[in-house]
């Protein structure tokens, strides 16, 4: 199987960097890919470290793309992502990937249009405004949305992340849903057409843009807006409600969405009362047939640490959110389904 050249570098530094015996004799577990659950996972390898000295991870955040062609040639012994492997992957593949969910957040829709902290949006309106529709806060369809509220003749400025990441394709996919010209424009594609708007380079990027322009719109990783300080708003739900962003209800629409048994599965516009509609799933992938016995069983070991509690409570206290209970549950059988 040939590879683009870019992979073939990206490859060689994993295999070079990772090495499989640390210096102090612990096996050392490689993982790569996602960078949004990257504090979590950096937490829950720290604190496993008291559990078991004799394994140790090293894991870079790469970005859901590589973590996904590195787990799928065998580069590494876990790959991360926000985006599930696609059929189409894994007909390419010669093994067998399991993907299993961690923990859960949204996209957060965050403004700058000071004196106005309770405003409301839906995801047809927000379409129209990144494809240069609507264009002030004053617009019809904003009052309509906001009928307690008197809106100014304010000028909105979209802003979107500059590269391609599996935030701006979640929330590509939400609008999608709900505007039949976004989705004409921008369905299925990974670089996504911008009419309108501001780059931003990264998260980093998105907040200092959202700060310092007035009158902007824009979308974060939850916690990481929470940590920004930015302002959010309360997104229409299928239920017709007007949800702010939380782990409340982000754990509502996870406990209301139907989970396959492959785990692969978006977690938009869940059916919940108070269910947040764009939340964000994000998996770690696992060979289901472990090719190196005691790696295999380390690395199980520790997923049963994760999903029995001990992780899932880490994950909260950095505001991410933890699976349902019967997710858990699934997701444990699955993990005693592993062959060595």
């Amino acid at each position: 199987m040939s590879f683009p050249l870019f992979m073939k570098k990206l490859l060689l530094v994993a295999l070079l960097a990772l090495p499989f015996v640390a210096a102090g004799g612990e096996l050392v577990l490689t993982g790569a890919g996602a960078s949004f659950p990257q504090p979590v996972y950096t937490r829950w390898f720290e604190r496993y470290s008291r559990v078991d000295a004799s394994v140790r991870f090293d894991y870079t955040g790469s970005g859901s793309f590589a973590g996904r062609d590195l787990i799928l040639h065998g580069a590494v012994d876990f790959g991360a992502s926000d985006l599930a492997i696609s059929d189409a992957e894994f007909a390419k593949s010669p093994r067998t990937i399991w993907q299993i969910p961690t923990v859960l957040s949204a996209v957060a829709i965050c403004h700058n249009l000071k004196g106005y902290p309770n405003l409301r949006i839906d995801a047809p309106t927000l379409a129209a405004i990144y494809l240069g529709k609507i264009t002030h806060w004053n617009d019809p369809a904003l009052a309509a949305l906001n009928p307690s509220l008197t809106l100014p003749d304010r000028p909105i400025v979209p802003v979107h992340l500059t590269e391609s990441g599996t935030l701006t394709d979640i929330f590509s996919n939400w609008l999608c849903a709900a505007s039949p010209e976004w989705k004409a424009k921008n369905g299925g594609k990974i670089s996504l057409d911008w009419p309108v708007g501001v780059d931003g380079v990264g998260n980093a990027g998105a907040i200092k843009v959202l700060r310092e322009t007035p009158n902007s719109i824009g979308y974060l990783e939850l916690s990481v807006a929470k940590r920004s300080g930015v302002r959010l708003l309360a997104v229409k739900n299928p239920a017709g409600q007007f949800v702010f962003p939380s782990p409340a209800t982000v754990a509502e629409a996870a406990a209301t969405y139907p989970v396959p048994d492959d785990f692969r599965f978006l977690l938009l516009n869940a059916s919940g009362e108070q269910a947040y509609p764009i939340g964000i799933v994000t998996w770690l992938m696992i060979d289901a047939h472990q090719a190196d016995p005691a790696k295999g069983r380390k690395l199980v070991e520790f997923l049963k640490w994760v999903y029995k509690g001990d992780g899932e409570k880490l994950a909260t206290t950095l505001g991410f959110v933890p699976l349902p209970e019967n997710v858990r549950k699934q997701v444990l059988a699955r993990l005693h389904q592993i062959k060595f």
